[in-house]
């Protein structure tokens, strides 16, 4: 596991996760979080042990925030011709569920491409929002705002169109809705060299600290493993 430090990451978020990312994969096996037992219950592929084990690092990180509004895109769409679509073996709106019973009193809204996987339930609702254009994100944001007024969000996921462009796409269009000191996450970009790179460039760019992480356990892999994590101060 590899992972690159900038704009003051190395004094803000390192010393949070240090001892997760020394040994991701052996802390996830020796003790599951609550967090992990929620994703696996829920069927979210982020407790996957093998290529996904976000699960431990979202619990470092988070375990302490009394977070009040999550928002999420990329709800899990099985339609094998939909970009992205999720195995079978997983469930469409499981990480959006698995947010809801971490935060005991979030409101968590998710958003994706295809409708066909848009819910609402208690304490969840979800929007239809297409991540290459950013008319279609406004207008997502509008949505929002429209069912619940003028919130700032305290956590903001982004694992949906797993592309450079669509992902620095998504962070313009939406980083003024998250708060001061929230977290932006960017899950699943390959970490093939030019991808990797544009990943580096884009946080490298940012004015706020930010983390790039490599979870792939075999160098030779192109599993799409790679994480980006932002704290907006």
């Amino acid at each position: 596991m590899k992972y690159w430090s900038f704009n003051g990451a190395d004094k803000h978020i390192e010393p949070l996760i240090s001892y997760y990312l020394e040994d991701m994969k052996r802390v996830w096996l020796a003790y599951p979080t609550r967090l992990c037992r929620l994703m696996l219950d829920s069927g979210s592929n982020k407790a996957d042990r093998v290529y996904h084990p976000y699960s431990v690092f979202y619990d470092a990180l988070l375990a302490g925030i009394d977070a009040r509004f999550v928002f999420e895109i990329g709800i899990g769409s099985q339609d094998p011709s939909m970009a992205y679509s999720m195995e079978s073996r997983f469930v469409p709106g499981g990480s959006l569920r698995a947010w809801r019973d971490y935060f005991s009193g979030a409101l968590v809204f998710g958003a994706d491409y295809d409708s066909n996987v848009l819910f609402s339930e208690n304490r969840i609702e979800t929007f239809y929002a297409n991540q290459r254009d950013p008319e279609s994100i406004r207008e997502m944001w509008k949505s929002i705002r429209q069912k619940t007024g003028y919130i700032d969000f305290d956590l903001i996921v982004d694992d949906a169109v797993h592309e450079p462009y669509a992902n620095e796409l998504l962070f313009n269009e939406s980083i003024e809705y998250l708060r001061f000191g929230g977290w932006y996450f960017i899950e699943d970009h390959v970490r093939e060299d030019t991808t990797l790179s544009l990943h580096l460039d884009f946080a490298r760019a940012q004015p706020y600290p930010a983390l790039v992480i490599d979870f792939t356990q075999d160098p030779n892999s192109r599993v799409n493993a790679c994480f980006t994590v932002i704290n907006k101060r």
